[in-house]
C-alpha cells in the first residue's frame, strides 16, 4: 500500500493547521445558545462557507465509511457535549487527529481562560492561614 506523499509534506500540514486555527479561533467566543445553535453555526461555517465537508462527506470508522449525518447522530447519542464532538470530527476530516485536538483546545479556551484568570485573581486576594475558623 503506497503512502500519499502529501500526508508528510510540511507545507500541506502547515496550510491545514493554519486553516484550522483561522476557521476555529473565534467560534468559542461567539457561539452562544448551546448545541442546537452550534450545529447551525458549524454547518454554515464548514459546509456552506468553507466547504471543508459536505452533506455526503465520508468519514472513516473501524467498520468502514459513514456519512456526515451519521457522525452528527453519533455525536448526539454519545455522552458529553455534542457540538464539541462534531467540531472535533470536522477538524479531523480537515487536518487529521492533531488538528482535531487543536480545534478542541481552541473551542475550550473561550471558557477555560476566563475561569483560570478569575481563579488566579481570587487566589491572589485570599489569605490562607493554618488555623481553622
Amino acid at each position: 500500500m503506497a503512502v500519499h506523499s502529501s500526508l508528510f509534506d510540511p507545507a500541506v500540514i502547515w496550510r491545514r493547521w493554519r486553516d484550522v486555527i483561522l476557521g476555529n479561533w473565534y467560534l468559542g467566543f461567539t457561539s452562544f445558545g448551546g448545541p442546537p445553535v452550534h450545529f447551525q453555526i458549524f454547518h454554515k461555517r464548514f459546509v456552506d462557507d468553507k466547504k471543508w465537508i459536505d452533506e455526503q462527506t465520508i468519514f472513516w470508522t473501524s467498520k468502514g465509511a459513514s456519512q456526515y449525518q451519521e457522525i452528527f447522530t453519533i455525536s448526539q447519542a454519545l455522552p458529553g457535549p455534542g457540538s464539541t464532538k462534531l467540531l472535533f470530527f470536522i477538524n479531523i476530516a480537515r487536518g487529521g487527529f492533531a488538528a482535531g485536538l487543536l480545534a478542541f483546545l481552541i473551542w475550550r479556551s473561550a471558557t477555560s481562560l476566563p475561569l483560570l484568570l478569575l481563579a488566579q485573581e481570587l487566589l491572589d486576594h485570599i489569605k490562607f492561614t493554618d488555623s481553622n475558623p
